[in-house]
Parts: structure tokens; sequence; C-alpha cells
């Protein structure tokens, strides 16, 4: 047996839950793909560690015994004595300051989807289990047994004197 015909019996009876996962990895794999893109916030997940001070607004670290300075954003700058920078080896010029939020925000953008995912594929397999075990009421099956009008009929019929 092939490894497509294995991962195709695998999801086979998943129905709608295969497509919204399908949609949900899609999502994530575009998430990421934002996010490599973006230097700043590859930056904090490629990028060499330093610690560095921040004063009047500018952050300096060094590098090798070699010190660079950088403008971080306005909106992160609270005047910190002791700063984390995450800098490009290539390019030291081009240097970020560790933040938490956009690390959890990244981080939330490409993992959350990806659980979701795996939960709605696990709902479908838990629902195509319970569909194989729980058996089939009379009523519905088809082929169980006589239909009782034919039974009766037929009863009628052997019970008549002739």
């Amino acid at each position: 047996m092939s490894a497509r015909s294995r991962l195709s019996s695998a999801f086979d009876g998943l129905g709608a839950h295969t497509g919204i996962a399908t949609a949900l990895v899609v999502f994530a794999l575009l998430g990421f793909l934002l996010i490599i893109q973006s230097k700043q916030d590859t930056l904090l997940w490629t990028g060499r560690h330093a610690v560095g001070s921040e004063t009047n607004g500018l952050v300096s670290f060094a590098v090798h015994g070699q010190r660079y300075t950088f403008v971080p954003n306005p909106n992160t700058s609270d005047n910190r004595s002791r700063v984390d920078v995450y800098y490009d080896k290539a390019d030291p010029f081009t240097a970020r300051l560790d933040s938490t939020w956009s690390r959890a925000l990244d981080a939330a953008f490409v993992g959350f989807p990806l659980l979701l995912a795996g939960g709605v594929l696990g709902l479908g397999a838990w629902r195509r289990a319970r569909r194989r075990t729980v058996p089939a009421r009379a009523d519905d099956a088809f082929g169980t047994g006589l239909d009782p009008d034919f039974v009766r009929r037929q009863l009628d019929q052997l019970r008549r004197p002739r």
C-alpha cells in the first residue's frame, strides 16, 4: 500500500472537517510567510542577542568590542537602562529591541490556527469512530428483517382454512 493511499484512508470519512483543517493550515502558513518576510520580526527569532543600554531615546550595544547605536521605535521606548537587543550578524545596524508581545503575537498567529486545525481533525476522527461503533437502529436499517405488513399477510394466509 502506497503512502498516498494510507494518507487518503486516514482522512476518509472526515467530510468537511478536512476542508476546514486545510484552510486553517493554509492560514497558518500564510502567517508564517508574513512573519519571515518582515526583517524586524525575523530578527526576534533568528537574530543574535546582545545586552544594551537605553539613554535619552538611543539604544547602544556592543558586538565584539564595536559599539552600535540605533533609535528604537518610539512606541516601545520607556527609558530603561538595560535592554535586550536582537541584531543581524551580517549587519548589526539593523537591530531591534526584544518584544514579548510581538513574539507572543507571532507565535499565536501561526500556532493557534495549527492547534485549531488539529482540534478540528480530532473532532472529525472522533465523530467518524463514533459513527462506526454506534449500532444502527432497526427502523433505519434496510434489509435487517421482513416488512411487518408482509409477515402479517403471510401468517393470515397460512392460518386461513382451505
